[in-house]
């Protein structure tokens, strides 16, 4: 099938298990963060500017960048060409998605800081979700919605929901410092302590369950011991610094390998690890812009020349992005799940 142009999801892939790099890249990924965050908190770079080296490598590493091609997954879906007007079209309704949420931060700082834990929360444990059926030969999955479930809900509560618990203090203190750009006080955030560890405990024992009643499928004890490497993590290394390898080298790089499934177009989803040059050639114009709205928002808002504050604005921004990137994925797993190309690789496995 003729597509448009040569990077869209167009048509999702047909389910080859054979994804052979990008299950490769995905581990290094993963082996990339963990060592990473281990490797800054054993040389002490945990105080000062040190502290915000991942995150701020996120802005180039796979972390922005992973929704800087989402106008061009936007007119893939919607099998538009590549033409101005269709464009400014896109551009136009993503910005006032973002510019929704970001009225959040600007009216009710609290109720902001809420949304967007929810948020991505609920973003990022689908996410790996996503990626577990469409980018593995795992059938789990597949299987049971109980288990997707659960396991969506897990793995956006680690990241997102432990610091609360294993750094209350430096993770409130963060929280903090975003309200306090549009001149609130953060919401309590104590009480939460004993909610997400009985969550964690939980869903965790939930996952397990899920995971021990399907014998004889493929990645079982490979999905449970990514979540137990995760809880360890996001005990032990300073939120900031976990957070900001998570989101490079598992989040971001693993939403970029799933649409590196779709820019192949050969109908068996193996694209060349080329796609990865191909993905950054197309992600650097927006990247920049997202940049340059960065450098525009400090204009307006009272942030000084310390670094957390521009961190915090940062995320800020992040998570006013996030908001209509949510949205374009779920219309990704709609499009790809829809047509069967997640549940046909499934089912060909399980035979």
């Amino acid at each position: 099938m003729n597509t448009p142009f040569a990077w869209c999801p167009l048509t999702p892939p047909a389910g080859s298990s054979r994804v052979g790099w990008i299950e490769i890249a995905a581990r290094l990924g993963m082996l990339g963060a963990i060592g990473g965050g281990v490797l800054q908190v054993s040389l002490g770079w945990i105080e000062g500017p040190a502290l915000f080296l991942p995150l701020i490598a996120s802005a180039l590493l796979f972390g922005l960048p992973h929704g800087a091609v989402d106008h061009l997954v936007v007119l893939g879906l919607a099998d538009l060409k590549l033409r101005p007007r269709a464009l400014a079209a896109v551009c136009g309704v993503y910005l006032l998605l973002a510019a929704l949420f970001a009225s959040l931060w600007v009216f009710t700082p609290s109720l902001a800081v809420v949304a967007f834990l929810l948020m991505t929360i609920y973003h990022w444990g689908w996410a790996d979700t996503a990626y577990e059926m469409t980018c593995r030969s795992s059938v789990s999955l597949g299987k049971s919605p109980g288990l997707r479930l659960v396991h969506s809900a897990l793995r956006g509560l680690i990241p997102i929901g432990l610091p609360f618990v294993s750094f209350p203090q430096e993770t409130a203190a963060f929280v903090q410092s975003c309200t306090a750009i549009f001149a609130d006080a953060a919401p309590p955030t104590g009480s939460w302590r004993n909610i997400i560890a009985a969550a964690l405990v939980l869903l965790s024992c939930a996952e397990l369950a899920f995971l021990l009643r399907q014998r004889g499928t493929n990645g079982r004890g490979r999905m449970f011991f990514e979540t137990l490497v995760l809880i360890g993590f996001f005990s032990l290394v300073p939120p900031l610094v976990a957070i900001g390898w998570y989101f490079c080298l598992w989040h971001g790089l693993r939403h970029v390998l799933r649409l590196c499934r779709y820019a192949d177009q050969s109908g068996e989803g193996i694209p060349s690890p080329r796609a990865l040059l191909l993905f950054f050639r197309r992600a650097l114009p927006f990247t920049l812009a997202s940049v340059g709205l960065l450098l525009l928002a400090a204009l307006f808002l009272p942030v000084s020349g310390n670094l957390p504050d521009w961190i915090a604005l940062y995320l800020v921004l992040i998570s006013a992005l996030t908001f209509p990137h949510v949205l374009l994925v779920k219309w990704m797993d709609h499009r790809e799940w829809r047509s069967g190309g997640a549940g046909k690789r499934d089912s060909i496995q399980s035979t």
